[in-house]
């Protein structure tokens, strides 16, 4: 299910751009990151005041789903299906034990 934008009611009549919210429990209750995935093409992104707060372009595009078509079923016409990513950790990559 794709959400709609939203205005915030704010005096400059800003919109949010449509998103979902994302929360993964970790072993501890304090251990909770969470993040928003928006959707590419959204006419609302060069606008939406949150997703311009992550730290330039490449944390930007980090956030935002691309549309990658498919059929649901065989031979049925493609649906509005997105790809993105939750990865865990930093920068660095994940090194195999010896």
């Amino acid at each position: 299910m794709k959400p709609g934008p939203y205005p915030l009611g704010t005096p400059d009549h800003a919109w949010r751009a449509a998103h979902l919210h994302f929360s993964v429990f970790g072993r501890a209750l304090t251990q909770r990151p969470f993040t928003q995935m928006h959707f590419e093409g959204d006419p609302l992104l060069t606008h939406d005041s949150v997703l311009h707060a992550a730290p330039g372009p490449a944390a930007r595009r980090r956030l935002i789903a691309t549309y990658t078509p498919a059929p649901l079923l065989p031979d049925a016409p493609a649906s509005l299906t997105y790809h993105w990513n939750i990865v865990l950790g930093g920068p660095s990559p994940m090194v195999a034990p010896a």
